[in-house]
């Protein structure tokens, strides 16, 4: 790998194509949107609960209390103390578990 690497690296630069470092940076960053959106294809879950932890550290300063009661097997009964949109995005990013949501 490190090999084919030299060889893309010396065609890019010396060879044919002569780019600079901004369009190889450039190239690299369009490269790896395949690839962002295989990964989020093939784990939509994971990435959006990824996205809305990220979102809720800048955001929201989440504390949270009695972590140690949430059995780490069976059923569980959690309920948030507001009724907004934002308290599901909150409890699924502050139980390591998998969360459902049920809504009536």
């Amino acid at each position: 790998m490190m090999i084919v690497s030299a060889v893309v690296f010396y065609v890019v630069t010396e060879g044919g194509l002569n780019w600079t470092a901004p369009t190889i940076f450039l190239a690299t960053g369009i490269g790896t949107i395949p690839v962002l959106l295989y990964v989020l294809w093939l784990l939509p879950q994971a990435s959006i609960r990824m996205f809305i932890w990220i979102l809720s550290r800048v955001i929201y300063r989440v504390k949270v209390f009695g972590r140690e009661n949430i059995p780490d097997q069976g059923g569980a009964l959690i309920v948030a103390n507001h009724v907004t949109y934002m308290d599901g995005f909150l409890l699924l990013t502050s139980s390591s578990r998998p969360i459902r949501f049920v809504a009536h």
